[in-house]
């Protein structure tokens, strides 16, 4: 059974989707119904005459994220998710657990000593 994919994009009409791989991109163009035409490297975009459709379907991001999905796909869950805002984003007065504060400051749970 394939994973459950959830579809991120931007308001530039950038889209991607979690679990984000190449593979699953196309995956999810064919569940959306978008061209092939519209992949470009790394993303798919939208279709202008589809972003209202398209968008109610996916979780809205800074493009800064779409960013950070593509070059940490590890990362993924954690920088869309409602809980912990993206990396590189730590609202101001946020207490953040010692784990998360390395994410933070670049650092993955790898670095630890």
């Amino acid at each position: 059974m394939e994973e459950q994919l959830k579809y991120v994009c931007d308001e530039k009409r950038h889209l991607i989707c979690v679990p984000y791989s190449i593979e699953n991109l196309h995956r999810m163009a064919g569940e959306l119904d978008i061209k092939r035409c519209w992949f470009h490297k790394n993303h798919y975009d939208i279709p202008k005459q589809r972003v209202e459709e398209i968008k109610k379907k996916c979780k809205v991001v800074d493009a800064k994220n779409i960013v950070e999905i593509i070059r940490h796909p590890e990362y993924a869950e954690t920088i869309i998710s409602d809980i912990v805002p993206r990396i590189g984003a730590k609202p101001k007065n946020q207490v953040l657990p010692e784990h998360e504060k390395l994410k933070w400051d670049g650092y993955s749970t790898a670095h630890q000593l």
